[in-house]
């Protein structure tokens, strides 16, 4: 089950990827995507990555939730044609 869960998040992180590059893609999408890969892909976490269990799960929960508000920032008609 979890991973069918991370299998679907990595694809709407790849369809939110294409999407940015869109220019029928929102402002606020275009300012908060990079920010949330930003957050993803920064060292310097709210929890050291190096903590066993810890240090991935602040950036599980930050992307569980961030992403369904970008995906929202989205036209729905624009993220139907990236995820075909």
């Amino acid at each position: 089950m979890i991973p069918e869960k991370l299998e679907k998040m990595k694809n709407e992180v790849k369809i939110l990827a294409m999407t940015m590059k869109d220019p029928r893609c929102s402002k606020k999408a275009r300012i908060a995507g990079p920010l949330l890969v930003a957050y993803v892909l920064n060292p310097v976490d709210l929890v050291p990555d190096f903590i066993p269990g810890l240090g991935f799960a602040d950036d599980l929960i930050i992307l569980m939730i961030t992403l369904p508000l970008i995906k929202g920032m989205i036209p729905d008609d624009l993220w139907e044609e990236y995820a075909a």
